[in-house]
Parts: C-alpha cells; structure tokens; sequence
C-alpha cells in the first residue's frame, strides 16, 4: 500500500536532503564538477574573474560537460537545466561515456522517461513496480548499473518544489526511508558524476559560482589543489553543502584575491558556513575539518562586511573543528565586520583544531561580540598540551580591533578562548586612537579572554584598550585560569576612565573571583617569565586591583628588558634586580626550558621535547648585539659506546659546542646545557674523551676524512645527520640549520692489551725410522708439550687425523672494546700452518696451528741427517738429538680500534722440535766408482796475426777412478780396467793396493803433427779453409767417447762391475786478429770557393756567408773485408784529423766545415782587394796498426763590399746679411762641392748614391755632393737670430746592392747680419762672433 501523502514542506526537506546527500556523495568520490550555470542567463554568465585568470578555463570545461547527442542536440536533462528557474542555479551533468557505457542518446519527446531512446532493446520502465512497495526496492537495486535509472532520480533533482507531482512526492518519501542504501549504490555505480551544489545550499550563495575539478584525490600525498579564486569559492560551497572534508587534505598552489569577487557585494562566504539567511542566529552545522596548506601563499582582499545581516562566525573560514590550517598568510584590509565570532582566519575554532604559521597583516576588525585578529572564539577539546586547539606560530601584524559590547572580548590572536594552546605568537599593533585594539569589555593583546588555556612566548607590542574598556591586559583581559609563561609586553596601557573601576595590567586586565595567579616555576605554578619594557610596568602584572595579585618573588621571573633586549632586570616589590651574569635572551631560553621540562614534562632536548604535545615551543638565541632573536636548540647527548661483548661504557667523552656571533654573546653548549643559536650562525665543536681507569677512548678512525676520524655529526631538517666541517686537533664547525638539531660525535672504547693463551708452547715432531736403512720404514708422530699425541702419519697415509693447538688473543683482557677482532700472522709460515683464519682479514675466531712436516726446518734436517747416512755408507745409523726451531705466532688489531691507532700486538712463541729414532740395519751392495762421466778437452789454440798465426795444442788434466765397493769393505781380489778402444783413444794406468785406482790420459800430438786420425782430420779440413780465405777464422771442433769399465770378485754378491762414460771433446780457439793494412779515402781533393758579403765597407758587419758548408769525407779500410763473425775480430776505425784545424773544423764522422773567423780570412780582409787561397790536408788514420789517408782541401776566399773614401766631411757656411732687413743681400761662403769616390770589391759594381735630406745636402750620380744655399730652409731658421748659428748632420750613403757605405756630412751655418731697418743706413749689429747655444739638426 502506498503511504499517505506528505506535507509540501516535509517533501521539500527530503528534496534537499536528497540533493545534499548525493552531492557529498559524489565529492567523496573525487568526482567534483563545476556548479556554474550552462544556461546562458544573466546569473549564469556572471563568470568569476580570478586572479589566475582560470575563470575562462573553468567556462570552458563547463559548456565540455553538456552532453550531445549525435545530432548535436542537448539531452533533455540538459533542456530541463536551461529551462529551469534563473533564480536557482541550473544542474551540470558530467556523464561518463565509456565504450561499455555510452552516453545516452537523445529522446524525441521530453515527456519520454529519462533514458529511453530508439538504441535501447529493452525499457527498464516498463517492468517498473510502483514506487514505495517492497518490489520497487528490489526493481531499483537490481538495476542501479542503469544510467537510465540515475537519470530518473535526477528528474527529481530537477523538479518543481512548489508544486511536486504525485511521483516525485513518492520517489522522496521512499528514498527517505532507504537512503544509506542509494546512496551506497549511487557511489559505486557512479552513473554521472552530478554536481548538485547549488540546490544543497541556500539562499546566502545564489549565484556563488565557484568551481570544484580539483586536481589531486583530498590525500595528504596528493592533496585537493586550490588554484584560483573559482576553486577557494567551491571549496566554501562544498563544505556550506555538507562536506566537512574530515581527513581530507587541501594546498593552496598560488596567491589569491578576494577583491575579485563581483557577486555578493565582493563579500567573501567563509569556507564552514551557514547555508541560509534563516541560519544566521543559530550555530553553524557544516563545520571545515579538513587540513588546509596555504604553503606560504597570500589569500587577499577578504571582505565579510554584509551589516544589514549581522553575520556571525566570519573570517576566512567560518566555522572550524578539527583538522589544520598552516602556512598562510591573510590580507584582509578594512573589510571585516560582523557580530559575534569574527576573526581574520576564521570566526570560530573548536575540537583539536591546529592553526600552524598564519600571518594577518593589517586587518580592521569591528563586531558586537567576540573579536579576534586570528580567530574570534575558541573552544577546545581538553586542557592538554595534546588534543586541544592548538595556534602556534602565528601573526597578527598591524591589527585594528574594536569589540562595541560590554561583555565582549577582544584579542590580538582571539577573543574568547578556552582550552586552546597559544604557543610562539605575535602581535603588532598601533597607538592611534582607532588605530589599536580595543573594546568596550575585556581587552588582551593576545586573547580577551584565557580560560583553563596557556599563552607560551608571546610578544605584543602597540597599544591595547582604549576608554571605556571593562578590563584591558597587554597578554589576556581576562584571565579565568591556564598558564601565561615567558611573555613580552612592549606596548602601552590605554587608560580606559573608568576611575576606580578601571582594571589595567600590564599582562593581565582582570580575573573572576573564583581564579587565582600563582606566580613561579614550579609544576603547578600558572604565572612566570613576564617582561616588560620598564620597572613600573613589570611590576603591575595584574590589573584586578587585588593587592596579593601584584605580590611575587624574584623566583617568579618577572622584570623589564634594557639595552634593546640585551641585559635585563627582576622585580618584586620594591625590589629592582639587575642581572649581570647572563642575557635577556638567555632568561628566555630558560623560560622555554621550564615549559618543556615543568610544564609539559619532557627532556629538554632535539627531538624530544615536544613529545606528547601538539606543538614545539620556540628557542631564543642572540643576535650580534646580543639581543633575543629566533634560535633553533642544540642538544648534546650523553657519548657512550658498545663494545664488541654487548657491554656499554657511558660518558665516554665530552662533546662541547658554543655559537658565534660578532661580540660573542654564547654560551657553551653541552650535555648537561642545551642551548639555542640561530639559524646560519657558525657553531665550533670541541671533543675530548674521557679516559680513566685504564680505560681509552677514540673517535672512530677514517682515512678519507680531513682529520681521519669520522667528525661529529648534526641532524639536518630531515633529521639525518651531516658531518661537520674540520678544523683542526678536535675542533669541528658548522653552520647552524633553520632546525633543531642533535650534535653527536662516535667514540669506540680502543683496545689498549692483548691477552694470549697460551703465551708459549711446544710442538714435537717423531720420526721413527725401521728396516732395511737404505729402504726404512717410516712413522711420524706429532705431540703436544704434554707428549700427547695430536697426529700420526705411516709413510704418506694419515693414520691419526690432527688435532690443531689453539691460540686466543683476549682484548683488554676481558674482552670490553669496540672491537674483538685480531687479524693473525706467523712469523715462519714455512714451519707452522695456521688454520681456521683468514690472515688478510680482522676475525674474531682463535688460530689454529700444526707443525708443517714439509717445512724447510724438517726437511732439510732430515734430508742432511739421511744424506750423512747416505755419506757415510749407510755405515751408522742417525743419531736421535732433538732439533728444534722457534715461530711466533701474532695477533694484531685493528690500528683504527686500537690505542692511538696504533695496533696492538700479543705473540705466542711455539718452539718445534724434530727428532730421528733409527733402528734400521745395514748390509753390502755393489761396486761403484767415484765417477760415472769424465769429460776431456783437446784444444788447438791459434795466436798474433791472421795470415801467420802461432800454434799450440793443450789437454785438461788426467782423471783418477777410484772404486769401491758399497757399503765400503775391503776389496778380495784385485780390480781389472779395460777400455773399449784397446787404448787407440785412451790410455789406462792403474795403481793401489789392489788396483783400485785409475787414471785415465788422452792420446794426441802436442806438435799437432803426429794426432789420432780422429783428431788430425780436423786439423787438415781448417788448414785448407785458411788457404781458401787467409783471413777466415778457423773453428774446426769434434767429439769422441770412450767407456771405461772396472771388474772386481765380491764374497756376497761374485763378479759385480761398475762403468765410467769418457767424453773427448777436440776444439780449435782461433784468437788472431785481423790486421788493417792501408786506408782509401772516398775523395783524393775538396774545393771550397768562399766568400763572405759586408754591410758595407771592409769594416763593416758581415751581412751573408756564402760557401761555408759542411762535406762529408768518409774512407775504407783494407782489406775490405765482409763484416761477418769468420772475419772478425777487425778494428777498421779510424781517428779523423786536419792539417791545420783553424782553416776547417772535422768531426769522427768525416765532415769538415771551413771556418769562416780562421786568422788566413781575417788576414785577407786586411789589404784589397780582400781575397785569398788556402789548402790543408784531411788525414784517416786507423787505430789498429795507425795506416793514413790523405784528402788535400783547397779554399779560395773573397770579400764583397764597397768603399767610399770619407767617412764624414764638414761644410762650414757663411751667410752674409747686407742692406735693408726688409728686402736682404744674400752672400754666401764655403759652399763648394766636393766628390766622394767610391770603390767595389772584388770586382767593379754598378753603384748608386743617395742623400739622408735633399733640403740640406743633394748628391749627384758621379758622387759630388753640395749644401743647399736656401735662407728659407728650417733648419736655417735658429741662425737668423741670435745666436746666428745653426748645425744639420746628413747621411750620404753609397750601395752595390747588397752594400751600403756611409758618409755623414755635417753642415755648420753662420750668418751675419748686417741689414738695416727704416731710412738708416747703419748696419746692424748682429752676427758675427759672441757666444750663445747653437741649433743642431741630425737628418
């Protein structure tokens, strides 16, 4: 059965819960599609003008979301969009066309039911049951795959709202019944993707059109980009429409303004907001919860100014709980205004929202109720430092705040905050009357009001209050509980006038009867670390008009600054205390040290201190004036090492480190005193260990590194360490990072001792000999010192298999060091064998060592001993003395673990013995000779000169054969020799008592003329190779055997005998030489025709050198002989020489050069015509026997020059001057010409002559010069006055050609003048004599 009918209200909620529902649907798929209108209407064509110009782009993929059919015509739900009200805001599908899945096609009559068209086999409408009963919700589901099915649900979407048909009011009220089931089928088919925003919301965002097709998927890897204006606004719509974006993560990619906005009278919609006008008075439901990166980016222009709506919860962001917001910077201008919960960032905060680097810069501010630079109204989750609201970090710069209500609060960072951390906050405002933050209720210059929250580091500094203020407080106005630790007030009180109701504090305004100050340090204490700028003004903390609120200790760190923040003193009462040993910036260090270590609990160091808390509390370190500026803290910890056995040595050395700053305002940082320095400070390390009881310590050794050891070490940014720059001994530097940072620094504990076992020990070697004695049996033994047996060996075979000795090398002798590992050697691995180690690598295994039975102290014993035996016959047998030698086996460590890097080495002595047991017997063998080969040399010698040499024949000395019988015994009978020969080679002469020795002698002539055939063949073949060449070496050689046997009768053994093999070797030694004999030159005479070219005259330069070139003489020696090995040896050198070794100059190669400075050319030079003929003698003149050749070398020399038979002339000039000085008579004297005469040699040459200047000097062809007679002349000129004498110097050269020769001809003028001037007739005065300065010219 059907359901009665709803109520038009009630179906007009399910509508927009439908709406609403599948638009937040659609979002959590990341299927977010631009809201703006396609209609092509006033209010759809009203684009948003970002600042990044995307509104185009966004215009563009909108009118790419209608879809078409083939045609071209739009689907009527696409009609039904531009069809719809243009007061509401039209629906964009964005259908998903796939080859599975194409778009639907046009249908002929709108009246058709969504999705059917001419394509489709089959209607799913046509089995549709009806709407509501149980089979409708099976029909739905079956077919939820269907586009068809989800363009049906969308006509609904589209539907009047006035007036909803019969089927639209069912559909709604099913759909209300089973809407976490549609919604579920709606997210896994996603049929289309719909953006259903603009029906979601309400009237406060008619025509709001901003764009949601962000890029990324909401993850914190891949977060929600927004780019532009149009993608800010759809955020704000998106959470207005129910998406709260809770674990979605959001980055802005680029600055944005606001101003931008052209609807809504430019007033921005904060993102978390309400979604009808209707909403205004009540709480916001659609809160942000999302985390929002602005990335250092501005967001500008913010403009929330609507009066007429008294709006409530604006700022950036209306409504926030949960999630974060960092990295942002806001610009709000004087655009913000509302009622209550207004803030710059966001109106209200709440849950355990954290608000990171956000910076509001110069915003005016105004409402009726709780106002806030960043944040008009908190409310935490909790009081902890953990899980509550946490804003850190952050900005208020230029701030103008006015709250008008009596009641209200006003704050630099918030108006009314509860449960909320303010960690690391600013606040700047002004001192004009309007200009600064004020309100007619509490007033602070961080919050209006603190209740069961913590203000740690805060610096306010402007003016707070103004009149008519309830309670005004340079940190909070109303103080309700919480902690105000390490605060900065550098502003001013305003007076409010109110008399004695007035509540001014410098730090705190008020409190409520029912809370309490508690000032100190201690764990419960709420109130310390508070300065300001004067005594008066630390010294009234509270304005509660409370006298105990005012009274406190010293121990409660309250005072004033001096000095720009670098000194500072401590107030209580009518104490003033100047504190002079440490900084301002120092006390505030301490304070965040309290926080970290009283307040929050946790260990003050890197890393460590914000533990379990949400934020990380700012350092203070100095600036180079020593005030207090940003610092990042640098922590020290304790430097212990783990040994080798797993046992740890603590507090093994000291790690110290201080920054530097122009006047050095650090202090020294180490384990017990971390401290802050700022970013890009240098830091120098210092460390030493701590050596003690026998204990060492070093830094880790490593070659490659400046100070070859692994350098201390500070965390970066990223937390991995960085090794620190070397200076030198155990200083290291760095710069410090912009973050906390850990120094560390790696000791190891040395080892400093060895310990061996055993220190010494003995190895014994057996060997027990049986039998026959020249055949034995053999055993070996070997034993240990204990004379246990650790090995056995019959002959070659292993009878016992080994058993190694051990060697231990123990460091520091228990074992406590870096490292346990040794790397072992022997010194004679000949003798021992060491096993179970690799000796080129450090190992922590124990050596194992055996005596090597092959080694050359066991060998060679034995090999002598058995040898003696062998010696002697076999006669004894070896005696058993005890051989021993000695190896030292060594542990030796690592030099980079040991002391000093020096190794360490323990040695343990293994003495080997060897020892011979025989009890082998002997008896009697063979006869043997002393020799088995003899060898004998016939040598014909041949001396002096090849073509007559001397001869002479030789043979090596005779051999004696000595035999015996083996073992030795006496002989029974006498020993019979033979030859094989019969004595036709050899000769045999025996001798002894029983014939027992022989000699043995060769058969030759020592005349050469009476030899065995054998022999003499030889000599006659060489004897004719001489008479076929007499300068041939002879060579010839030849070689004969004989074997000699000897014959003895033994007792034992009968007739045994025994050979020796005889060699003859007949040779022939040619040592004649080759005699020179006459010498042949290659050229009997050389002729030279030299000459040498002057620069000018005979005593000029020389300019060119023609003929003195080099020749090549070379000679033969004779005979002339091939140059093979029959003919040598034969010295052909030759010594070259010259008769005369001025005139020629002659190498050892034969090359002769004429010298062109001999004296005979220099001689010539003297007297013309300047030539000459000269001739010397070459001489090759063998080195052997001194024969000579001679080479005669004739030179004819000449000279080329030419001559002129002056060298310099003087002309001496007169110019008289005579009648009017006007018009002058010229008379001149000493201007005759004069010939120069010229000669060529060697012969006669065609010359030219030529003058330097023609002004002064001119030459004619034949030589004759003449000065030029020109009073005009300039060189003239000085001697047309006083002095009246002037002087020119001109060349006048004379050339062949190739010579040139000079004559330099000076020219001397005088004048005298004695001209007149005017009708006189007298004559002048000048000329003439008298001294005075010359003029001179040189042409």
């Amino acid at each position: 059965m059907r359901k009665a009918p709803l109520s038009r209200n009630r179906l007009k909620k399910m509508k927009r819960h439908l709406v609403s529902a599948l638009a937040v649907a659609m979002v959590a798929q990341n299927l977010l599609v631009s809201t703006a209108a396609i209609a092509e209407t006033p209010e759809t064509n009203a684009k948003v003008e970002s600042s990044t110009g995307n509104a185009e782009n966004a215009e563009g993929e909108n009118t790419q979301n209608v879809e078409k059919t083939e045609e071209g015509k739009e689907t009527p739900i696409a009609e039904a969009a531009k069809e719809a009200d243009t007061e509401k805001k039209a629906v964009v599908i964005k259908e998903k066309a796939t080859a599975s899945n194409p778009a639907p096609a046009e249908t002929e009559n709108k009246d058709t039911k969504p999705g059917t068209n001419a394509a489709v086999t089959e209607d799913i409408f046509d089995s549709m049951p009806e709407i509501g009963t149980d089979e409708f919700t099976t029909w739905f589901f079956a077919h939820k795959d269907n586009a068809d099915l989800w363009n049906w649900v969308m006509k609904f979407v589209e539907a009047d709202d006035e007036n909803p048909d019969e089927e639209a009011a069912a559909f709604l009220s099913w759909f209300s019944e089973h809407e976490e089931a549609v919604l579920k089928a709606y997210e896994e088919t996603d049929p289309y993707g719909v953006a259903l925003l603009s029906n979601s919301t309400g009237d406060l965002w008619t025509n709001w059109n901003g764009n949601t097709t962000w890029s990324g998927d909401g993850t914190e890897s891949a977060p929600y980009e927004i780019s532009s204006l149009a993608d800010l606004m759809g955020l704000s719509e998106m959470v207005a429409a129910g998406n709260s974006f809770d674990g979605k993560y959001f980055r802005l990619t680029q600055s944005i303004d606001l101003g931008n906005i052209n609807i809504n009278n430019g007033n921005w919609n904060p993102i978390g907001w309400y979604q009808n006008k209707s909403d205004l008075s009540s709480a916001v439901k659609n809160k942000f919860k999302g985390n929002f990166d602005g990335e250092g980016n501005t967001i500008s222009g913010l403009k929330v100014n609507e009066s007429s709506n008294h709006l409530s919860n604006i700022g950036l962001f209306g409504a926030v709980e949960g999630g974060s917001i960092k990295n942002l910077n806001i610009e709000a201008g004087d655009g913000i205004n509302g009622t209550d919960a207004v803030g710059v960032l966001a109106g209200s905060v709440e849950g355990d929202t954290y608000i990171y680097n956000v910076t509001v810069d110069g915003a005016t501010l105004s409402g009726s109720g709780d106002v806030g630079g960043l944040v008009g109204k908190i409310v935490g989750k909790s009081s902890s430092y953990k899980g509550t609201v946490t804003i850190e970090n952050c900005k208020a710069d230029g701030v103008r705040i006015q709250s008008t209500r009596k009641n209200a609060y006003a704050g630099g960072i918030a108006g009314n905050a509860q449960n909320v951390n303010f960690v690391d906050v600013e606040v700047h405002t002004y001192d004009g009357n309007a200009d600064r933050i004020q309100g007619q209720g509490y007033v602070g210059g961080v919050a209006g009001r603190l209740n069961k929250g913590s203000i740690y580091n805060s610096y306010v500094d402007g003016t707070i209050g103004g009149n008519g203020s309830v309670a005004i407080g340079g940190i909070v106005g109303e103080y309700d509980g919480g902690n105000i630790i390490l605060a900065r007030f550098n502003g001013e009180i305003a007076r409010s006038n109110n008399g004695t109701l007035a509540h001014e504090g410098t730090f705190i305004g008020t409190r409520p009867n029912s809370t309490s100050l508690s000032y100190g340090i201690g764990k419960n204490n709420t109130i310390s670390y508070l300065f300001a700028k004067d005594a008066s003004a630390a010294k009234k903390v509270c304005g509660s008009n409370i006298d105990s609120d005012n009274a406190f200790t010293t121990d409660a760190h309250i005072g004033y600054f001096t000095n720009n923040e670098r000194n500072y003193h401590l107030v209580a009462g009518s104490v003033d205390k100047e504190i002079t040993d440490k900084y301002f910036y120092e006390e505030l260090e301490d304070a965040v040290k309290n926080i970290v270590t009283v307040k929050v609990g946790n260990e003050f160091a890197s890393g460590k201190y914000a533990d379990g808390c949400d934020f990380s509390i700012d350092h203070f370190a100095p600036n180079g004036q020593g005030a207090p500026i940003r610092g990042y803290l640098v922590s020290i910890p304790r430097i212990d090492t783990m040994n080798a056995n797993g046992t740890y040595d603590t507090d093994v050395a000291t790690l110290t480190a201080i920054g530097q700053t122009t006047n050095s305002y650090y202090r020294t940082i180490d384990k017990d005193n971390p401290s802050a320095v700022a970013a890009g400070d240098t830091i120098t390390v210092a460390t030493a260990p701590k050596n003690k009881d026998g204990n060492r310590y070093q830094m880790v050794a490593d070659e490659n590194e400046a100070g070859k050891v692994k350098p201390p070490t500070y965390t970066d940014e990223d937390g991995d360490p960085v090794k620190m720059a070397y200076v030198n001994g155990g200083a290291y530097t760095f710069d410090m990072p912009e973050c906390d940072t850990e120094l560390n620094v790696e000791y190891i504990k040395v080892t400093t001792a060895l310990a061996m076992t055993p220190t010494e020990t003995t190895l014994k070697v057996k060997q027990t000999r049986s039998g026959d004695r020249k055949n034995p049996q053999i055993v070996t033994e070997v034993l240990d010192e204990n004379n246990r047996q650790i090995a056995k060996y019959i002959g070659d075979q292993v009878a016992v298999s080994p058993t190694p000795i051990t060697i231990h090398a123990e460091h520091n002798g228990e074992g406590s060091a870096n490292d346990k590992t040794v790397k072992w050697s022997v010194d004679n691995n000949d003798l021992l064998t060491l096993t179970n180690v690799d000796t080129t690598t450090y190992t922590d295994k124990d050596a194992y060592i055996m005596p090597n039975l092959s080694s050359n102290f066991i060998q060679s014993t034995l090999n002598r001993l058995v040898q003696a035996q062998v010696d002697s016959g076999y006669a004894e047998a070896i005696d058993n003395t005890v051989y021993s030698d000695v190896a030292v086996v060594t542990a030796t460590t690592n030099p980079n673990t040991s002391v000093n890097n020096i190794p360490v080495v323990g040695n343990t002595r293994v003495n080997v013995e060897f020892q011979i047991d025989d009890q082998t017997t002997r008896r009697v063998e063979g006869l043997s000779l002393n020799y088995s080969d003899v060898v004998y040399t016939v040598t014909r010698t041949l001396t002096g000169d090849r073509t007559n040499p001397t001869e002479t024949y030789t043979c090596t000395q005779p051999t004696v054969l000595a035999a015996t019988l083996n073992p030795v015994q006496p002989f029974w009978k006498n020993v019979s020799w033979k030859d094989e020969g019969s004595g036709s080679i050899i000769t045999l002469t025996p001798n002894g008592t029983n014939n027992e020795n022989c000699s043995i002698g060769i058969r030759y002539d020592e005349n050469g003329t009476a030899n065995p055939a054998w022999i003499q063949n030889v000599i006659n073949a060489d004897n004719q190779k001489h008479a076929d060449d007499p300068y041939a070496l002879r060579n010839g050689k030849a070689t004969n055997t004989e074997v000699v046997t000897a014959t003895s009768e033994d007792q034992t053994h009968g007739v045994v005998n025994a050979k020796c093999n005889v060699t003859i070797n007949f040779v022939t030694v040619d040592q004649t030489v080759v005699q020179p004999e006459s010498v042949r030159m290659s050229k009997e005479s050389v002729n030279y025709n030299l000459s040498i070219t002057k620069k000018g005259d005979i005593n000029s330069e020389n300019a060119s050198y023609d003929g003195f070139t080099a020749t090549d003489l070379d000679c033969t020696v004779l005979p002339d002989l091939a140059n093979d090995d029959d003919h040598k040896p034969y010295d052909r050198s030759v010594t070259w020489s010259v008769s005369d070794p001025d005139v020629l100059t002659i190498d050892q190669t034969g090359k002769i050069t004429p010298n062109p400075n001999a004296e005979w050319i220099k001689a010539a030079q003297k007297v013309a015509p300047y030539s000459a003929t000269k001739t010397v003698s070459v001489y090759a003149t063998t080195k052997d026997g001194g024969k000579v050749g001679e080479t005669k070398v004739t030179l004819n020399y000449t000279t080329k020059c030419v001559n002129l038979d002056k060298d310099t002339y003087t002309y001496n000039l007169t110019l008289k001057k005579t009648g009017r000085t006007s018009s002058p008579t010229l008379t001149w004297e000493g201007q005759d010409a004069v010939k120069l005469n010229a000669s060529t040699y060697p012969d006669k040459q065609n010359i030219s002559f030529a003058t330097s200047n023609k002004d002064i000097i001119t030459v004619a062809e034949d030589g004759t010069i003449a000065p030029v007679l020109d009073a005009t002349k300039t060189w003239m000129q000085p001697a047309m006055k006083n002095p009246y004498t002037a002087t020119a110097t001109v060349n006048v050269s004379v050339t062949d050609g190739k010579s040139t020769d000079v004559c330099v001809v000076t020219v001397n003028l005088k004048v005298i003048d004695n001209t007149y001037s005017g009708s006189s007739s007298s004559s002048g005065g000048g000329g003439g004599g008298g001294g005075g300065s010359s003029h001179s010219y040189t042409v």
